[in-house]
């Protein structure tokens, strides 16, 4: 792809720059902190339910099974986007294959948009669901059955997966992404 124009991406870049020196230090650093914190609290808790749904053979119900697709996304969504997106990997010691595998996980945020697609897949899914199960409960002739929910779930997946890139590809061939820097390079 053709570089549109380079005083695009140095504008950026100075912008960038030029938000940055807006906080001092020590706002900074407690920014990171609290971010560090909500992730890791993110993490933690979708982890402890999704340990007990896993680990209960009782809590294997399908509503409980709606919640573990939605906090294995969550999950998703702390790994993805929340550690990566408050600094610049080109400005760190990170450096080889390491920081290649990080730029490649967190650049267009992709894990976080597929998470965030299977959240809304799995929120209107479970909605329908309760919804005919209220308002319609004899006229159903279908329902979800726990066996058949990792078929679900594999669906929204790739469903999510699927739109993420789509969306991704038709925006780039639209043109309406911007040229930013990320991990050093420039994307769009």
């Amino acid at each position: 792809m053709q570089d549109q124009s380079p005083g695009l991406n140095s504008t950026y870049k100075n912008d960038v720059q030029q938000h940055l020196m807006i906080f001092s230090h020590e706002e900074k650093l407690t920014i990171h902190i609290r971010f560090t914190i909500v992730t890791l609290i993110g993490i933690f808790s979708n982890g402890i339910v999704s340990y007990l749904i896993i680990r209960i053979r009782k809590l294997r119900t399908t509503n409980n099974l709606f919640i573990l697709n939605l906090a294995i996304s969550d999950i998703v969504a702390c790994l993805s986007m929340y550690p990566f997106i408050y600094f610049n990997l080109s400005e760190t010691s990170i450096q080889g294959t390491t920081a290649n595998a990080l730029c490649g996980f967190t650049e267009g945020l992709y894990g976080f948009f597929v998470a965030a697609l299977v959240s809304l897949l799995t929120l209107s899914v479970l909605s329908i669901s309760r919804y005919l199960g209220i308002n319609h409960p004899l006229k159903i002739t279908w329902k979800f059955e726990v066996k058949h929910m990792k078929w679900v779930f594999g669906l929204s997946w790739l469903l999510s997966a699927f739109l993420a890139c789509f969306c991704r590809y038709l925006l780039s061939c639209l043109r309406i992404l911007p040229v930013y820097i990320l991990c050093g390079s420039k994307v769009g």
